[in-house]
């Protein structure tokens, strides 16, 4: 790490800063130390209210300059051979460089004060963004006690057109994608999956009053979503489905791109035990449980084959990203898979 470190002049910036007037205490570089305006990215220091310095250059001339994420949705697959086209869209419709401003956002120098009081809690009431993006934020995207009356005209001034670009200097947009698999590939040593996306069909018997299943499942359901359980069933079965990932059990299955009449918030009181392969709906998903488990799911039916095999490699056959529909099955059906060793691809193979 210090080699990294010493590669560029961030260690004399931690010198630089140590000298200057007021220090309280000491000069620190954090892990992550890299070159800085002045300061280096990533330099902790204090100074005395009285015999200080104050130096909003110090490590460049954005505060509160930081990183936001936001997820697509897509697959990596989906925009394989777009990324320049994508990148031209970015540039477009997201002003960067010096000066640079934005034409359909004009703000007064009054409603610039409303921002720097407000924070990104401005730009939820004015369309930008949810109240959910604000749970995600340090602070809800606004400092207590911020007060623009202390800013002076010229500041907001220089500022008044460049809410919403990028500027410049080290600022950028990048296009990325978590590469999971590669990760854990390389922890666990086993080769990368490589395979294209594939297409599955599931098997699926929908419980009903008529073979014990708790009357409370489909009227909660019901209830929630105004629609009868013929109905909640036939929208799930003509719903393409993605497998969005595993979790909380081995080989549990979150799938997504339910209709949104499906989303059904979870249960307040968790069933004690449910079954292996039950298919419950719970929020935005559609889960299958791989093993017995507590669920606070709404069961809706169970899977005619195993998610997970222990005989097989890999032990589930289905991966993040894959197409999924499901297919009805009445109680003979679901007899005959489970009384023979048919695995989900054997399934789909017939």
């Amino acid at each position: 790490m210090m080699k990294e470190i010493q590669k560029d002049e961030s260690l004399q910036q931690v010198i630089n800063v140590a000298c200057l007037p007021g220090i309280v205490g000491h000069s620190l570089g954090m892990p992550d130390i890299h070159w800085g305006y002045g300061f280096p990215i990533g330099g902790v220091a204090a100074f005395d209210m009285e015999d200080g310095v104050v130096s909003p250059g110090g490590v460049g001339y954005d505060i509160n300059c930081g990183v936001r994420l936001l997820k697509t949705g897509l697959c990596r697959v989906e925009i394989s051979g777009k990324l320049e086209s994508i990148v031209d869209s970015l540039f477009v419709n997201i002003p960067s460089g010096v000066g640079s401003h934005r034409k359909d956002l004009k703000l007064s120098q009054h409603e610039v004060k409303n921002v720097l009081k407000n924070g990104a809690q401005w730009a939820v009431s004015h369309g930008y963004g949810s109240k959910e993006d604000l749970e995600h934020i340090e602070e809800k995207g606004c400092i207590f006690g911020a007060d623009p009356e202390l800013v002076s005209t010229r500041a907001i001034e220089r500022g008044l057109a460049q809410l919403g670009t990028l500027g410049s200097g080290n600022h950028f947009v990048e296009v990325g994608y978590p590469n999971v698999l590669a990760e854990l590939s390389h922890v666990i040593g086993q080769p990368q999956a490589t395979e294209p996306l594939r297409d599955w069909r599931l098997p699926i018997y929908f419980s009903s009053a008529e073979d014990g299943a708790s009357v409370d499942e489909w009227s909660s359901i019901e209830q929630v979503s105004r629609l009868s359980r013929d109905e909640i069933i036939e929208r799930l079965l003509r719903t393409e489905l993605r497998l969005a990932m595993f979790g909380f059990l081995p080989g549990f299955a979150y799938l997504s791109g339910l209709p949104t009449e499906l989303h059904i918030p979870r249960k307040n009181i968790p069933t004690t035990r449910t079954r292996r392969n039950a298919v419950a709906l719970g929020g935005r998903y559609l889960g299958i449980y791989s093993l017995p488990s507590p669920a606070g799911w709404h069961v809706v039916g169970e899977l005619g084959v195993n998610m997970l095999r222990y005989d097989t490699l890999p032990p589930i056959a289905i991966q993040p990203g894959d197409r999924v529909r499901l297919e009805k099955i009445n109680s003979a059906q679901m007899m005959q898979l489970q009384t023979s060793p048919t695995t989900l691809l054997e399934y789909n193979s017939g």
